[in-house]
């Protein structure tokens, strides 16, 4: 990542004999600057604070008088996730408007982008309108309802981290009062209350008019602290009139309408079963209509000319009740795919009508709802995630209106988001980041446990829990990090697994892969190379030869999984540089190998009887002695003269380049038994020579000047004569007369 210390290091090994490292970005020399280093030795490149720049084909060259070799690397510069484009509203939105959150990020390798809903993954199943574009950077929302609203988390993912960023989407409801015209009668004196009641977000700002004017509050009128409640205290005619309630918010507004009538103070009459009944003039006013006091009711007038009569009908008219709990809203719970009734029991005269809304729209015919019994049942059949809301039964008559809500939570159990696969394979290379994702939707939000094997999972050292939860990373990935792991997604109504097989790739590596190994073998036995690799998936071994590939046969035999090459009966032939190449799909290393063969010396030209080789030379002359030696390590070679060592003289010398001894001027001292001793640390050969320095014969003679001359001999006759002729040669000559 950038800014980070980086450092790549040259393990291939040290070099012999002078040898020299250069590093190279392409074909480009890498030369020491600001934040790159090279060491003394050339074997480790440093880059302090990587950076993009940075990425790229490297080349580690080393090389020495007898060749060279190179050393690649791929470095990848990884960055963590940077939003750079954070979603945004352009203010409150309205019910029924369709939304649009864009996001977008940076980093290397490519984010992942993915969206929470107040803190749990977002899924368009179950989410009427809900959209999210293919690579994550747009989600829509056609037509905002109140459920909608919430936190939206854009979490953008990738191996080396993750950035976030939240928006808390509003959905702005407009006022919505409970009927629009109601007639209120009060008699004079007394008090009277006024109740506007309105659902909205945000709240509504409630404001009142008397006959379209403001009404400010004044004494014996009151209003509540939010103003949903207007008290007339002793109300009197000039209370009397057209009373208006508007709230509004920034979503809208919304008026309801109060007649208020102030009757005079009635007389009281007798009224045997009608309660309390009074009379006013021509007025018959019965002070709180009830059922009983339905039917037939006859005025009569009369004076001194006669009397006349009247007979009215009084029908009662009762506002709608609806039967159940007063609380604000009643809540209902019902598990997908089960059923679900609302009750909404009205009664009333003459009979309301009952209708019903969700989220502030009207229920009409749609699958999987049903109305019964004169619309007082609203009946959900199979419960799906669209028909979750707030529901309103509204019971209405020519007398009044009444309302009951219910808030409809439809459980869903937990669901996995993306591949349905029981298990889903993952690979990691070792030291390598390890991500597992794991996406479930469900209402109520599920919550997530990471498991290894049998054994839960907590964020520890390299081991983090990101996205909410829903993200298991490893930073570091280990060999001991193979196995099974699974989320649980789990809420009140059910839970869900998703499984998961880890495969942490291991690069090859030979045991002492760094040293070259020296093999030494007798000559005719047989020599083992031994390659130990371990990796993961198992690597395959391939065998070389100075270069060239091996493969089985009577040469050599390499084991069935390549660990060990043999060379039967090695000779001078099988020596050589051998080096064992272990590849699996992650990488390969090499190990390198020098066989070679020892020979017992032996010296070409000895007989098998080890008998002396004759050598003769005249006197005065030069002669050679070849001793050719055949040996492995090369052989010490030593002359010996008549058994004992041998002192170099000026007129003996060895031969240069061979093992050879050269007499320059033999003389009859020079003569005698030579012994080449050769020896190494297998054992030692030896070979005689047997030199013989011929002499020409000489004759004494008696001149001084050594002139031949004719000597003069006298005799008696009859006596004896001796005759010397006294010579010398080598071999002895032979004597004659003529």
């Amino acid at each position: 990542m950038p800014c980070s210390p980086l450092k790549i290091s040259l393990m291939g090994g040290l070099l012999a004999g002078g040898g020299h490292i250069s590093w190279f970005k392409g074909h480009q020399p890498v030369s020491a600057q600001k934040g790159v280093m090279v060491s003394a030795d050339g074997r480790v490149l440093l880059i302090e604070r990587a950076q993009f720049s940075d990425a790229g084909s490297y080349r580690c060259v080393a090389s020495n008088v007898a060749g060279s070799t190179e050393l690649q690397y791929g470095l990848r510069v990884n960055v963590p996730p940077r939003i750079t484009l954070p979603p945004s509203l352009p203010g409150p939105v309205m019910l029924h408007s369709p939304v649009r959150l864009t996001c977008n990020a940076t980093g290397a390798p490519s984010p992942m982008l993915m969206w929470l809903k107040d803190g749990n993954p977002v899924s368009t199943a179950g989410t009427s309108g809900l959209q999210v574009f293919p690579g994550g950077r747009v989600l829509t929302l056609a037509s905002a309802r109140a459920s909608d609203s919430g936190s939206y988390s854009c979490v953008a993912v990738n191996a080396v981290g993750e950035d976030r960023r939240d928006i808390i989407l509003h959905v702005h409801v407009p006022p919505s009062i409970l009927g629009e015209e109601l007639n209120v009668s009060v008699v004079a004196n007394e008090s009277v209350a006024l109740e506007c009641q309105s659902h909205a977000v945000p709240p509504p700002v409630l404001s009142w008019r008397k006959d379209g004017r403001p009404l400010e509050p004044r004494p014996g009128i009151r209003l509540s602290a939010d103003k949903a409640l207007l008290e007339v205290d002793r109300a009197g005619v000039a209370d009397a009139g057209r009373y208006t309630c508007e709230a509004r918010n920034q979503a809208g507004c919304s008026e309801k309408h109060y007649n208020l009538n102030v009757w005079g103070q009635p007389l009281p009459m007798d009224g045997a079963g009608l309660g309390q009944v009074s009379a006013v003039g021509r007025l018959l006013y019965l002070a709180q209509a009830q059922p009983a006091q339905e039917g037939t009711y006859t005025c009569e007038c009369s004076n001194v000319a006669g009397n006349s009569s009247r007979d009215q009908q009084l029908e009662v008219f009762v506002p709608p009740q609806i039967t159940g709990p007063r609380e604000p809203h009643t809540q209902l719970s019902v598990v997908q795919d089960e059923e679900a009734t609302l009750e909404c029991n009205a009664t009333g005269k003459p009979p309301p009508r009952v209708t019903w809304e969700r989220d502030g729209e009207p229920v009409g015919a749609e699958p999987g709802l049903r109305l019964q019994s004169q619309g007082q049942r609203l009946h959900v059949e199979r419960a799906r995630a669209v028909h979750a809301g707030r529901y309103s039964c509204m019971a209405e008559n020519v007398a009044g209106r009444a309302e009951r809500r219910f808030a409809l939570s439809v459980l869903v159990p937990p669901e996995l988001v993306g591949d349905f696969d029981p298990l889903t394979n993952v690979t990691a290379v070792l030291h390598s980041p390890l991500t597992l994702l794991c996406q479930a939707t469900g209402i109520p939000p599920p919550g997530v446990l990471w498991f290894r094997g049998e054994e839960p999972i907590s964020p520890g050292q390299d081991t983090y829990l990101l996205a909410g939860g829903w993200m298991l990373k490893m930073t570091r990935a280990q060999e001991r990090d193979r196995g099974l792991y699974s989320c649980l997604a789990s809420n009140e109504v059910g839970e869900v697994r998703r499984n998961f097989s880890v495969e942490v790739l291991v690069p090859p590596s030979i045991e002492n892969e760094d040293l070259e190994e020296a093999i030494k073998v007798p000559e005719g036995q047989t020599a083992h190379l031994t390659c130990n690799v371990t990796g993961h998936p198992q690597p395959k071994v391939t065998w070389f030869k100075d270069g060239r590939p091996l493969a089985g046969g009577d040469a050599h035999r390499i084991s069935p999984d390549g660990a060990l090459l043999q060379v039967p009966q090695a000779n001078l032939s099988s020596a050589g540089h051998y080096s064992c190449i272990a590849a699996n799909a992650i990488g390969e290393k090499t190990k390198h190998f020098q066989l070679s063969v020892l020979v017992v010396p032996t010296i070409l030209g000895v007989s098998e009887d080890g008998a002396d080789e004759e050598v003769t030379v005249t006197i005065n002359n030069p002669v050679s002695l070849i001793c050719e030696a055949l040996a492995f390590p090369s052989p010490t070679i030593t002359w010996m003269k008549d058994g004992a060592p041998f002192e170099g003289l000026n007129n003996v010398q060895l031969l240069p380049g061979t093992h050879g001894l050269q007499i320059l001027n033999a003389q009859k001292e020079d003569a005698g038994q030579y012994t080449c001793v050769v020896t190494n640390e297998l054992g030692e050969a030896m070979k005689n020579y047997h030199v013989e320095v011929l002499i020409p014969p000489s004759i004494s003679k008696d001149d001084p000047s050594g002139e031949v001359v004719v000597k003069e001999v006298k005799s008696k006759v009859n006596s004896t004569l001796t005759l010397e002729c006294e010579c010398w040669a080598t071999p002895p000559p032979t004597i004659s007369c003529p």
